[in-house]
């Protein structure tokens, strides 16, 4: 290290050079000229950059910060250059893979440390900052008159797309989750509890004879539930003495942000699912900063039971997520651990007792096909691209997916090999799981076996959206930021309209979201871009875990645990994620508040 910074100047030339080469390569697109950046008048400016970026860098750099600094560094080398050539060659495993890696991850080592390092300069400048204590006792006192002050200008703020979308958005996959209801197959595809909200809203219109009441009663419904828990939110970081300014963006966050106005009147589960995520996190972290006394309350733990079960309820992959952080809430919970697991277990045992409701009230589970969707992939993957495949083999898959499904493998999205015209997962599937699932399974171990690459590519293909920094959504519909259909005119022969009071904010509403425009607006495409938020996010974790907040950092890993789950899903889509959007401002507020950890047990368990 010593070393490095005596030779500042000729070190910082070095990897100004290599990150330049670097940029290069995974800026350049193959129907162009591997050279197109270097033959650039800009390519002097950039390098010139590059150095100046390098040389201030390693002034500040230390052996703990350079530790951070370079795993997150060589992580987002991969997604980006993983990412570009999934984008453009549709696989990894290309030369450039490994060069881009080498020639970035010095560059990015060393902007990591300044952006680490410049999360300290922030926070000391943003507690400095002079503001009126009168406004902060006023509006953030975190008491009930604060709750209602946050609560009534979030929902103040989000009247206008309201108007645009009257009386909602009750669209997307709503049809196909009621549509079961009307042949009397109860089948959990999607939620139960979801299904039955929507139901009664349905029902709502067709007692009222109304073409709006019930979709408006739903969008009340679930909005006061949203800017409940946003309020509540806020509330936490006035209780926990976080800088005026923090909750200033929090409160502008939640109010202004477009991708929150949009989705706090969607119909699809994944909005309060992601809500009580949230709920949940902020709930941990008052458990964490007062490990003492907050499961002491009754109403803590009833708040968190509630809360969690809610959780399993509206998603599937909140259970599994939520069993794979069981173990480390319970180990940073070891000096209540019978509380802790009389509060942490109960919410399992409610679900189980409800998966018994469910068998016995006749409803079936999801079929197989909607949890193996990664093997199908890569199997489909292999199906189309390998030309020498034993006719016996192929013969079997065929059997697996249905002859007319063999060949439609998208890289980006499982749902053309394994759902039908019906939106039903496949019956072929499901039967010839259920008669005999082993010679399937060794088709895929074979497979997998011959073609590894391949396997690979397939799985980083369907959910590549998600981390690739650069990625770009025009070509493919799947990945739109988000639907905004109308909604459908008949579900169960009940009429349902979309009548918008503000028709051009609507328009410009569908412009910018339902065809991605936003991608073509600098800043605000990085705003609302899945990568983004999620890079944001981790860097944020860096920093907390740099400045040793651990009783801040153990909430916020179930977001990356739920974010880990959702790359096995069937595509890559913005609601899949909206929980790790919500807790920006949360993250943020970590990386970024004055917080002196004093459990000295716990700081050496995590280091």
């Amino acid at each position: 290290m010593d070393f490095i910074k005596k030779n500042n100047t000729l070190f910082s030339i070095i990897f100004a050079l290599l990150a330049f080469f670097g940029i290069s390569i995974v800026t350049s697109a193959f129907t162009y000229s591997e050279r197109y950046f270097t033959n650039n008048i800009f390519s002097y400016i950039s390098i010139l950059g590059y150095f100046y970026i390098c040389k201030q860098s390693l002034k500040i750099l230390n052996k703990r910060l350079l530790k951070y600094s370079l795993f997150f560094a060589i992580s987002f080398s991969i997604a980006l250059t993983f990412g570009y050539n999934l984008y453009w060659h549709l696989t990894v495993f290309k030369l450039n893979t490994i060069l881009a890696i080498i020639t970035l991850s010095p560059f990015l080592t060393l902007i990591t440390a300044l952006l680490i390092q410049g999360s300290e300069i922030l926070e000391e400048k943003i507690k400095n900052l002079k503001f009126s204590k009168k406004i902060d006792e006023i509006f953030f006192k975190g008491d009930k008159k604060s709750f209602w002050f946050c609560f009534l200008f979030i929902l103040l703020c989000h009247i206008p797309a309201f108007l645009a979308y009257y009386p909602g958005i009750f669209s997307y996959d709503l049809l196909f989750q009621i549509v079961f209801f009307s042949k009397d197959e109860w089948i959990e595809i999607h939620p139960l509890l979801h299904n039955l909200i929507l139901l009664t809203a349905i029902t709502i219109n067709k007692l009222s004879n109304s073409d709006t009441l019930g979709v408006l009663c739903y969008t009340i419904f679930q909005t006061s539930i949203i800017f409940s828990i946003y309020s509540y939110c806020i509330n936490v970081l006035s209780k926990y003495k976080a800088n005026f300014y923090i909750k200033v963006f929090a409160l502008l966050f939640f109010a202004l942000h477009p991708m929150s106005h949009l989705f706090s009147i969607i119909s699809t589960k994944d909005v309060l699912f992601s809500t009580f995520i949230l709920f949940f996190v902020v709930q941990l972290f008052e458990l964490f900063q007062n490990k003492a006394n907050y499961l002491n309350s009754s109403k803590n733990r009833i708040k968190l039971i509630v809360t969690i079960f809610l959780m399993f309820t509206l998603r599937h992959n909140g259970f599994c997520s939520y069993l794979l952080f069981l173990p480390i809430l319970l180990f940073f919970n070891k000096q209540q651990l019978k509380k802790a697991l009389i509060v942490f277990l109960m919410p399992v045992i409610l679900f189980f007792i409800y998966g018994e409701f469910k068998k016995s009230a006749g409803i079936r589970p999801a079929p197989i096909a909607s949890s193996i969707g990664i093997p199908l992939q890569q199997m489909a993957r292999v199906r189309k691209i390998d030309k020498n495949l034993d006719k016996k083999d192929i013969e079997t898959f065929k059997t697996l997916v249905g002859k007319e499904r063999e060949m439609k493998y998208h890289p980006m999205t499982v749902d053309p090999i394994k759902v039908d015209t019906n939106y039903l997962h496949s019956d072929t599937i499901q039967k010839a799981l259920e008669e005999n699932p082993i010679p399937y399974i060794k088709l895929w171990i074979k497979w997998g076996l011959q073609n590894p690459k391949e396997y690979v590519n397939a799985f980083l293909s369907n959910n590549y959206t998600y981390w690739y920094p650069n990625m770009n959504y025009i070509y493919i519909y799947p990945h739109n930021f988000i639907v905004t259909r109308n909604p459908w005119d008949n579900i169960l022969g009940v009429k349902i309209k979309q009548e918008s009071k503000i028709p051009k904010l609507k328009k410009l509403y569908d412009k910018l979201f339902l065809y991605t425009d936003f991608e073509k607006i600098p800043l605000f495409s990085s705003l609302n871009s899945m990568s983004f938020n999620i890079w944001l996010n981790i860097l944020a974790f860096f920093i907390i875990l740099y400045k040793r907040k651990y009783n801040f950092a153990i909430p916020l890993i179930f977001n990356f645990i739920a974010l880990f789950l959702v790359l096995f899903g069937p595509l890559a889509l913005c609601r899949y994620i909206y929980f790790n959007y919500l807790l920006v401002p949360f993250f943020i507020f970590a990386a970024l508040a004055e917080f002196k950890n004093n459990d000295k047990e716990e700081k050496n368990i995590v280091e």
